[in-house]
């Protein structure tokens, strides 16, 4: 299992070198080791299905926080009171919204504060949010948390270019959630591609979208997409940056393509110069939906592919498919698809530790991938879990100092207390520990 290695001395990403990044999710404030389906291919839809071949993560207790040494008083906390005004965009059997949080971290920038995606240009078009999952007890909570929060922005920022949310489920059948979040259900990856897969469950990615392109890419009005995971919550409602023939990515510090030349050519036909391939994975993306249209299918050919080539799977390890993305938006006909990187996209805590770049550049979305644990002493001590987290789950310890840590948790926690069914959620998961 090939692990993401640590550049030079450029951001607070050096100081990981331990942990796999992408598709290994250690869920946040939990630590919850979630793998996080991310994608599958091939140029033609499967016509039987099979079960997702997920893997059920072990869990681990991490150690707790005494509530007198956390770093607000929980016992005195202002309880989320909810709001009763719809929000734009909801789904109509979505829950109400929570007030605006009193905590600091929580506070959000007035619409005209003059930050970039708080209000679009007059006339702009909008992008629609596409996050693809399984039906796993780890994803669930995470696509209610990430839909609760893409709501909030709406409700917030509604002169924004965000549109509309659909949650791609990969699963073949429908779930409980149906009614809560906008959801389309598409296969999952068959017999065939799961022999190939050998557990590597992100291939389900480039397929779900694949037959999202094929069976509802014109089912919706707007003509950009945003692909994301249930893992995301958004912070603020990123802007329009990408145009008909320019996409937009986050760089990901452990996609290298350039380290990578001898293997990455293998999958590069054309000849294309190594310095036409960008660092970056499929999400957070923000595309043309006909441009996406275009290399889909090489997305699911390359992830393929290189799942095949034993080198390139022992390399690429886990974030393959982000590198398949990345190979066939270089490769495309008519190509190479080059990204405007944006490193202001989304955060990753607790490498990331404020809501700004050193540039002064506002965060949109926080990536909750890596574990998000403290001690007392406000030292990192990451953890695993798979269940629901409690609604009271407390903050870390006062010399934590990582605002994006608390932001997190207090996300989540909002969520939480917002959600239906949440606490009946943790009492289950309490009652099969």
């Amino acid at each position: 299992m090939a692990r993401p290695r640590v550049p030079g001395a450029r951001s607070k990403h050096n100081k990981f070198h331990n942990v796999i990044a992408g598709t290994v999710v250690l869920a946040v404030l939990l630590g919850t080791l979630s793998f996080v389906p991310r994608g599958l291919a091939d140029a033609e839809l499967p016509t039987e299905k099979a079960p997702p071949a997920d893997e059920e993560p072990v869990s681990v207790e991490a150690p707790p926080v005494k509530e007198e040494e956390s770093a607000v008083d929980e016992k005195n906390r202002p309880a989320l009171t909810v709001d009763t005004v719809a929000s734009t965009g909801g789904h109509p059997g979505a829950p109400p919204l929570a007030t605006v949080s009193a905590e600091p971290w929580m506070a959000q920038p007035a619409p005209d504060a003059g930050i970039p995606g708080l209000v679009a240009p007059a006339g702009s078009e909008k992008y629609h949010v596409i996050v693809s999952t399984n039906q796993g007890t780890y994803t669930q909570w995470q696509s209610r948390v990430c839909y609760y929060w893409y709501r909030k922005m709406k409700a917030l920022y509604p002169d924004s270019a965000m549109g509309g949310f659909t949650r791609l489920l990969h699963s073949g059948h429908p779930d409980e959630l149906m009614e809560e979040i906008p959801t389309v259900v598409v296969d999952p990856m068959p017999p065939w591609v799961a022999e190939i897969a050998r557990g590597y469950v992100v291939l389900e990615r480039p397929l779900a979208f694949q037959q999202w392109i094929r069976k509802y890419a014109h089912t919706i009005p707007e003509p950009y997409i945003l692909m994301g995971e249930p893992d995301h919550i958004f912070i603020l409602p990123p802007p329009l940056w990408a145009t008909p023939t320019s996409p937009a990515a986050y760089n990901f510090f452990y996609i290298e393509p350039k380290q990578n030349e001898k293997i990455i050519n293998r999958f590069n036909p054309n000849n294309v110069p190594i310095d036409q391939f960008d660092p970056i994975g499929n999400s957070p993306v923000m595309i043309h939906k006909d441009q996406f249209a275009s290399f889909v299918d090489l997305w699911v050919n390359t992830s393929l592919a290189i799942k095949q080539d034993k080198e390139a799977d022992k390399e690429f390890g886990w974030v393959q498919e982000m590198y398949a993305y990345s190979i066939a938006s270089a490769t495309a006909a008519g190509g190479p698809i080059r990204h405007q990187l944006k490193t202001q996209f989304m955060a990753q805590p607790p490498w990331d530790d404020r809501p700004t770049r050193e540039n002064g550049e506002h965060i949109y979305i926080i990536h909750f991938t890596y574990g998000n644990d403290f001690d007392v002493e406000g030292k990192f001590t990451p953890g695993k879990m798979v269940y629901y987290p409690s609604s009271n789950f407390p903050q870390p310890a006062r010399k934590c100092n990582n605002t994006m840590v608390r932001r997190l948790i207090s996300s989540i926690t909002e969520a939480a207390h917002s959600l239906p069914d949440w606490e009946a959620h943790t009492q289950k998961a309490e009652g099969t520990r």
